[in-house]
């Protein structure tokens, strides 16, 4: 097995974002889920130590180790590490152990108490042939990804819908405007949108949730077209966001918040949130996106929020495909 000293590292803040997304794709690879952009963004929304880097041997990306120090734990700031990625052509548990030792060099030097990673059902980890199973971890946490096959026939995807959701819909969705934010809009009316959405969170979070950074990093990615905004507004008033990610035909929900709506009165179910993510999905479905990520569902009532448990049932009532997902503690 190579010595640390055999690699050339690359560290993320230094590398190219052209150099970092090409050597996902020469490792065998292809993941939204560890692209540039993305780790950009979850680096970016709290005070970290950023050790992200890449491995080289001879010019050839052999592993590429997305991560991060926060409250003394090896963690994004605000999610588990994306799983580290092996080379698939030199795959194999040398190059798994190599890894595993140079984290926990890492963990011993910096007093840390765990490295917390996950998977994800899109990025396709070859996990029986690098018998990753093997790996001696503190616990896997299993956690379903919600994705929705936006494949399937639009009067499939309705019903999908839980009854109770296509009851809303069909009750409420006359009285809504859907409006949608890409890079077709100029870069002042990107930057509108955003500042309202981001004024929005405060106002709803009565805290600030997100660095100025991440809200810039976010802006960005609609001008470059790996993001985009939706709005819903109720006669002529914005009454729901949500931001989604892009990445190829793959989408992925971001942020989505309610605007306050004090002293509103409606002759219907007021259900904005609901009928957002309906007519999103539609509209990814017609621009020819294939699947639509909502995001993790979460079960265990003792360990999440209730918020989080009502969110992962809100998720659920679209109909979409579980995958299994896992959070390692290392």
């Amino acid at each position: 097995m190579k010595n640390f000293a055999s690699f050339d590292i690359e560290y993320f803040e230094k590398t190219d974002p052209i150099i970092w997304d090409k050597s996902i794709l020469q490792m065998g690879y292809d993941s939204p889920y560890h692209n540039y952009n993305n780790i950009s963004y979850h680096l970016s929304t709290n005070k970290n130590k950023n050790l992200s880097c890449i491995f080289f041997n001879k010019k050839i990306p052999m592993i590429l180790l997305p991560l991060s120090i926060f409250k003394k734990n090896l963690i994004f700031p605000d999610k588990p590490c994306p799983i580290f990625l092996i080379n698939k052509i030199y795959n194999n548990k040398s190059l798994i152990n190599f890894t595993l030792s140079y984290i926990k060099k890492i963990l011993i030097q910096n007093k840390l108490k765990n490295y917390i990673f996950s998977d994800h059902p899109y990025t396709k980890y070859p996990t029986n042939k690098m018998n990753f199973q093997n790996i001696k971890v503190k616990n896997i946490e299993k956690v379903n990804r919600l994705i929705l096959d936006l494949k399937l026939p639009r009067n499939q995807l309705l019903q999908n819908l839980s009854k109770s959701l296509r009851k809303t819909i069909n009750k409420s969705e006359k009285y809504y405007n859907f409006k949608v934010i890409d890079k077709s809009y100029p870069g002042k009316d990107i930057l509108r949108y955003m500042n309202n959405l981001k004024m929005s969170h405060f106002l709803v979070s009565k805290r600030k949730t997100r660095s100025d950074l991440s809200w810039k990093l976010m802006t960005d990615f609609i001008k470059q077209n790996n993001g985009i905004l939706f709005l819903l507004k109720y006669k002529n008033k914005i009454v729901s966001y949500l931001y989604c990610g892009i990445y190829k035909n793959y989408v992925w929900g971001w942020t989505q918040v309610n605007t306050p709506q004090e002293n509103l009165k409606v002759s219907f179910k007021f259900e904005p949130r609901h009928i957002l993510e309906w007519k999103v999905i539609n509209y990814l479905k017609e621009a020819n996106f294939t699947q639509y990520d909502l995001g993790d569902s979460y079960l265990d009532f003792k360990k999440y929020s209730k918020k989080e448990l009502s969110i992962s049932l809100f998720k659920r009532k679209f109909g979409p495909d579980e995958f299994n997902k896992n959070l390692y503690y290392l």
